[in-house]
């Protein structure tokens, strides 16, 4: 194919010419990969969008602007008319192309990362921020924007960069749940910085949950939804809110699947991985409800708390020994493979029962 000289985004204040400054060379990306790029994106330049080009940092270093614009970039729009309006766009539109680059990016010894900035907003945010639910699975992001931008971010110069993995940033994301969605390469990071405590080995905790947020999420305390229903522990922990482990703002799960499945709310099943050493509450009650449904007199005898450790083990022979001293003694044979209700309020990882082998793979 001949290729067609590539045009460049020009930006506010004028951008750079390659080696203007010294500090450019190694920045900009070579004539051969600005070649590949631009035959890349033939498909969605025949589909009606602009595709445009920076190969090098915009702004100079000491431009106030360099700090949120300092990679070259690839730039998606799409134009509604001749008069120069912007159509809505939907990252699912263009999750295929998007995808490509990256890859290809990354043969080449580049990070790529994702950008859309936000209606009425001049800051571009990234992809894994927004909130999921696109496609079958609910698992891609739902971003919609008129600008998109895929940054390009060479490992050689910068190391390995991912700006949006630490867990401050986490934070700021947008989610309908208390739980914030991340990519692979994040929950890795997270697991094996937070969460060394961690083995197969260990005995394993279940919840019940939405997909809103994925397959692979990050619990963050946050007062929880009232519960469904009126049962008499609400005083109960109440008068607690200042405990270590305050329920309110817990996660709550089992320490079997069939307990998760069986008294879970929602949909889908997830394995929950506590950070280290994190305090978790455990009831000698596959189900608080239960107690109430028979009226047990709660108090603190009714739980055990116990840290996440290397090794970890529910306690089952103490929480056994307290469900058979309460008004659930008469069910005790039909209720050990439901296992038992835990809460936890410190920060937890999530990942969806059909990643879990995924997960074995990788540690």
């Amino acid at each position: 194919m001949k290729y067609i000289k590539a045009y460049k985004l020009f930006e506010a204040n004028g951008p750079l010419e390659p080696g203007k400054w010294s500090w450019t060379k190694d920045l900009t990306i070579p004539r051969d990969m600005q070649m590949d790029i631009y035959d890349m994106s033939f498909e969605l330049r025949d589909e009606g969008y602009t595709v445009s080009y920076q190969w090098w940092p915009p702004y100079e270093k000491g431009n106030k602007l360099y700090k949120d614009n300092k990679y070259p970039h690839i730039n998606i729009t799409k134009r509604v008319d001749t008069e120069g309006g912007l159509e809505k766009i939907y990252y699912g539109w263009i999750e295929d192309f998007c995808q490509r680059i990256v890859s290809y990016l990354d043969e080449k010894e580049y990070n790529a990362v994702i950008k859309y900035r936000k209606l009425n907003s001049n800051e571009y945010f990234d992809i894994k921020d927004s909130v999921m639910g696109w496609g079958p699975f609910g698992d891609k992001p739902m971003a919609n924007s008129i600008h998109f931008r895929i940054e390009m971010i060479s490992r050689k110069v910068y190391g390995d960069v991912y700006e949006s993995t630490d867990i401050d940033t986490i934070v700021s994301r947008e989610s309908r749940t208390r739980t914030k969605s991340l990519s692979e390469e994040e929950f890795l990071e997270i697991i094996r910085t937070n969460c060394k405590n961690f083995s197969f080995m260990n005995d394993l905790l279940w919840r019940k949950s939405n997909k809103d947020f994925g397959q692979l999420g990050l619990f963050l305390e946050s007062e929880r939804k009232a519960t469904i229903g009126k049962y008499n522990y609400h005083t109960f922990f109440d008068l607690r809110k200042e405990y270590p482990v305050p329920r309110y703002k817990s996660l709550i799960g089992s320490t079997t699947e069939k307990g998760a499945e069986y008294f879970g709310s929602d949909t889908d099943l997830y394995m929950v991985i506590p950070f280290d050493n994190s305090q978790i509450v455990f009831a000698g009650s596959p189900d608080l409800a239960l107690w109430s449904k028979s009226k047990e007199d709660f108090s603190d005898r009714l739980f055990i708390m116990k840290e996440y450790t290397k090794n970890f083990e529910v306690p089952v022979d103490e929480l056994t020994t307290i469900r058979d001293a309460s008004t659930l003694s008469s069910w005790s044979k039909k209720l050990p493979e439901f296992g038992f209700e835990f809460f936890i309020s410190s920060p937890c990882l999530l990942i969806h029962k059909s990643k879990v082998n995924w997960l074995r793979n990788n540690l």
